[in-house]
């Protein structure tokens, strides 16, 4: 699906669906200011990247061909700038967004619909005056949207980890390492997009584009300074990650060395017992206390004098 926001001083703002009118509006207009959205495109709507706008084979390929790294690329005429956006699950993997900038245009290249895309460009339509402050403005808009929809899932995992340290001092459950491994996994997913992602906002705010202005150079600080927040708050949540392992593992042990613990004692004062049950067991000929009328009871008051006295002594040693 194309979407196209033609934007002129004279015109106002045009909002086109059609293919045909898209390509005949592209190739027609030159001083318009235009963003086109483009969302699962078919074969046809993609020969809108060759056919209007004539941009390098390479640059279509990554399009084409997902999964690429975070990066800026600078051709003639314009620049081509690959981010990630995240889908709402944070398990998936993160969805390529591929944007063409150049003076007068911008083009959004991505796979699958993005509901902060959708709604940015019916805030657009509302608001057409955004154009006026130009396209690196829009691409500031892109960039800012996109980044925010990292906040909430990040909420989500605090909310997570928060449920999981609760449990670890709690009663454990079985299938806690796996949470806890799952949440790792998805806090270093999340960590690399962001790695990447700082990387290129890094280089257009310490690099000279023509396309960007000083103005709007503010503006992208403010993504790059959110980035660096998300970036913080991912490798905090990952000492957490490891913190509540190592507790879990802590708390475990301890259980483990109790339950040893009970057993050893146990295994203790059964030993004497069974000793002595053991000398009265030998099958001897001569054995004075077989006779004997009291032997019996002696016997059973003797294994519990010792079962009670070792019991005594383990906790005089503080051992019970």
């Amino acid at each position: 699906m194309l979407t196209l926001l033609s934007y002129s001083m004279s015109k106002g703002l045009s909002v086109l669906r059609d293919l045909n009118e898209i390509k005949a509006r592209i190739c027609s207009t030159k001083d318009d200011l235009f963003w086109l959205d483009m969302t699962s495109p078919d074969k046809e709507e993609i020969s809108v990247l060759t056919d209007c706008f004539h941009f390098h084979p390479l640059t279509i390929e990554d399009c084409l061909y997902r999964l690429q790294r975070p990066k800026i690329e600078e051709y003639e005429g314009y620049y081509f700038i690959v981010l990630h956006a995240l889908s709402g699950d944070i398990k998936k993997e993160p969805m390529e967004f591929n944007v063409y900038m150049s003076h007068n245009y911008l083009v959004t290249f991505h796979w699958k619909p993005l509901s902060c895309v959708d709604n940015l460009i019916e805030h657009f339509i509302k608001n057409p005056a955004v154009f006026q402050k130009g396209v690196d403005f829009l691409l500031y808009s892109i960039s800012d949207t996109l980044v925010d929809e990292y906040f909430p899932l990040l909420d989500d995992l605090d909310e997570r980890l928060s449920i999981i340290e609760d449990s670890i001092f709690g009663r454990p459950e079985k299938n806690l390492p796996s949470r806890i491994f799952d949440i790792k996994q998805e806090i270093l997913r999340i960590r690399k997009i962001l790695s990447a992602q700082r990387e290129v906002f890094n280089m257009v705010l310490r690099h000279d584009f023509p396309y960007i202005r000083s103005e709007s150079r503010l503006f992208l600080m403010d993504v790059y300074d959110h980035l660096l927040r998300l970036f913080d708050t991912v490798d905090l949540y990952s000492e957490r990650v490891s913190g509540a392992l190592e507790s879990y593992l802590t708390i475990v042990s301890n259980l483990t060395n109790e339950i040893m613990k009970v057993l050893t004692i146990f295994t203790a004062i059964m030993m004497p017992l069974t000793l002595i049950a053991g000398i009265y067991g030998m099958n001897f000929k001569y054995m004075p206390e077989l006779n004997w009328r009291w032997g019996y009871p002696f016997t059973l008051l003797l294994m519990g004098l010792t079962a009670i006295g070792l019991i005594w002594f383990f906790k005089r040693k503080r051992w019970l």
